[in-house]
């Protein structure tokens, strides 16, 4: 009874500890995502302003 029971008690821990590391898993790969967006929408938000500078130089020329 008592073996049963810590049996299964080990099988929760362990399914308890694979859960918490996909969880781990999963929120460094969200964080990395949003650590990784805003840097690549400055790059986006820089070429447009430097296709729209070159853009005015080449009109005001």
């Amino acid at each position: 009874m008592i073996k049963a029971q810590l049996k299964n008690l080990i099988k929760t821990i362990h399914l308890v500890k694979e859960a918490g590391f996909s969880l781990l898993v999963f929120s460094i790969a969200i964080s990395l995502f949003q650590g990784i967006l805003p840097i690549f929408s400055m790059l986006l938000v820089q070429k447009m302003l430097n296709i729209i500078t070159t853009d005015i130089k080449i009109f005001t020329h």
